[in-house]
């Protein structure tokens, strides 16, 4: 196994599914003028001089402070890129707008490429996000708790489901998983 570094600080998430495996979102995580980038970069193990190209970039409000690249979505062909963000908001990005070369002005994604902005805690800073690996319509956002996103109605409108933990305003939650059984639908936070 080789370890591959980057010049870029920030976030990382790999694409996930067999289709284009070599592909990744980056997400700046220190603002400039409250602005923050999200890149897509392919990733090439074989180059001996450059390991990650950037492809395309959109800036956006904000500070970025998890991301996740879910391949499965429905109706989205390269799938949607979720970052949780340092305001409370969860925002969604439609990969293949974001790849595709016609929308973009030297290199900068357009608008189009963003589905949604939704404020799941309010003021809080979202710390981890993770889809289900059987139903690619929930995402479960941690902050000091954990709330549920069903997607299955469309993205502007979701319905948010709070669970009940047991350590709700007690920590902040820096990390969670789905259980990837099919049988057993938990969430480890």
């Amino acid at each position: 196994m080789k370890v591959y570094t980057s010049d870029l600080n920030g976030l990382f998430t790999f694409k996930s599914g067999s289709s284009n495996s070599l592909l990744l979102a980056h997400a700046t995580t220190e603002s400039v003028d409250g602005i923050d980038s999200l890149n897509i970069l392919r990733f090439n193990p074989l180059s001996s001089k450059e390991h990650f190209r950037v492809l395309t970039s959109f800036n956006c409000e904000g500070s970025f402070q998890s991301l996740c690249w879910n391949d499965l979505f429905p109706g989205h062909k390269e799938g949607v890129i979720t970052g949780g963000m340092k305001n409370g908001y969860v925002v969604l990005f439609d990969a293949s707008k974001l790849l595709d070369d016609s929308n973009s002005f030297l290199g900068q994604a357009s608008e189009d490429c963003l589905i949604a902005s939704i404020e799941v805690f309010a003021g809080e800073t979202i710390r981890s996000l993770d889809y289900n690996p059987f139903k690619p319509t929930l995402l479960a956002v941690a902050s000091k708790d954990v709330n549920i996103l069903n997607f299955d109605k469309g993205f502007k409108d979701p319905d948010i489901y709070q669970t009940s933990s047991s350590l709700s305003n007690q920590f902040n939650i820096s990390s969670l998983a789905w259980n990837r059984s099919k049988n057993i639908q938990n969430i480890l936070a």
